[in-house]
């Protein structure tokens, strides 16, 4: 630890488990560190034994876990144990074994955080924890700590892809990533970095009840529903909880059989409780479509949905549209008010080069590639996209409170 112990400031103290006698004669002197270093058995000396150590119950509370705040102010999530293990246990058990090391950047607070270090404690593996994520220092710290799996979420992986590519891309000791979303690139990137990709679908309130493991399958999708603990039982439904026909976009609720294993309400927020636990299913606010074969589409956050002119148009779709133009490096849709009512379609974009970027040629080169209900009325360019630090998504409430602005390019309707 010595050559990085510039970087460790808050570190008191190091204790040696494999040195019964605190011999740490040798090359160097450990009094020159500015942490304490001590054996196992003198860090014990002072402390007594515990007689009769009860552990949680699986009923009990671990944490008050808060939302990310995309659609508004966070709400905190109270969570009991047998919840927690639904937050990680999805994860394939050809994803990492004892002794080997994941790789996770979200914060300990976040839901995330929690479930690579619960997973990695269960399973007797490693954790390489960087607290802010870096595309361009990833795959050092991956190599450096030999790595085989990694937790990231979908704008991570799309940092990753944008990178430069390198003659070394494959030359890497990751096996697999677990991430959600996907990226449209997702079959280029496995190829490119010679590994494999699973997926779920998850809310801190509700852990992952969708998830796919690292067989083929269709990149958009967030998986099947689960088969294992704790058996999940899901609906797409309508405004009134009446299931939607197949194939029809619908509001996800579900429930389950095991005591516990979802959230017990929002802290100090009572009506949010009620208002997401009706008729006795939690309502996520996501919509989705399921198909045939059963498996699960993200469509958009209910809050995010664009409705015009008697339209439902998914943000979610309209962005994985403008994305593709090869000037546009981020964006997200919203919807402002219509001067009729209901929605037009806003798309906010960051670009590689504005000098060289047109609102009304992106439109022009989007008029073939997408419906027509769906093209935006008004453009507009932003340095950065506002977004939470944790899961990175984009705050969109803040982009529609900022609204039409003086920026903003407006298309002939």
């Amino acid at each position: 630890m010595a050559p990085i112990a510039a970087e460790l400031p808050q570190l008191e103290q190091v204790v040696v488990l494999d040195d019964p006698i605190g011999d740490y004669s040798g090359d160097f002197d450990v009094t020159t560190l500015p942490f304490a270093v001590c054996n196992q058995q003198n860090f014990l000396a002072d402390i007594e034994p515990v007689v009769d150590l009860a552990g949680p119950e699986y009923r009990d509370i671990t944490a008050i876990i808060y939302t990310s705040g995309t659609t508004g102010p966070s709400k905190g999530v109270i969570v009991p144990w047998s919840a927690m293990l639904n937050m990680w246990s999805w994860a394939p058990a050809e994803t990492f074994g004892a002794g080997e090391a994941l790789y996770g950047a979200f914060p300990s607070f976040h839901v995330s955080g929690k479930s690579v270090f619960n997973g990695v404690m269960v399973r007797g593996g490693k954790l390489v924890y960087r607290e802010r994520f870096s595309a361009t220092q990833f795959w050092d710290d991956v190599r450096r700590s030999d790595c085989v799996s990694a937790g990231l979420v979908g704008p991570m992986t799309a940092l990753l892809w944008a990178q430069p590519a390198r003659a070394d891309d494959a030359d890497n000791p990751l096996r697999n990533i677990l991430l959600g979303p996907m990226i449209p690139e997702m079959e280029a990137f496995e190829k490119r970095f010679d590994l494999q990709v699973g997926t779920c679908y998850g809310m801190t309130e509700i852990g992952a009840p969708f998830c796919v493991g690292f067989e083929r399958k269709p990149w958009q999708t967030c998986g099947k529903n689960r088969t294992d603990y704790p058996w999940h039982e899901t609906r797409l439904v309508d405004e009134n909880d009446e299931e939607v026909p197949e194939g029809d976009v619908g509001e996800l609720i579900l429930r389950t059989p095991v005591p516990w294993a979802l959230n017990v309400g929002y802290y100090k927020m009572p009506d949010k409780t009620a208002e997401a636990w009706r008729n006795g299913w939690f309502h996520t606010g996501d919509a989705f479509r399921r198909d045939a074969d059963g498996w699960y589409y993200f469509v958009d956050r209910m809050k995010d949905s664009i409705r015009r002119r008697g339209e439902n148009i998914s943000s979610f779709e309209v962005e994985n549209f403008v994305i593709e133009h090869p000037l546009v490096a981020d964006c997200a849709a919203i919807g402002v008010p219509a001067q009729f009512g209901e929605d037009e379609v806003m798309i906010v974009c960051v670009v590689t080069d504005r000098e060289k970027f047109s609102p009304a040629a992106l439109i022009e080169w989007l008029e073939p590639r997408m419906p027509k209900f769906m093209l935006p009325r008004f453009v507009d360019v932003m340095d950065d996209l506002p977004r939470n630090q944790t899961s990175m998504r984009v705050l969109k409430f803040e982009l529609r409170t900022r609204g039409v602005a003086d920026t903003t390019w407006e298309r002939d309707a």
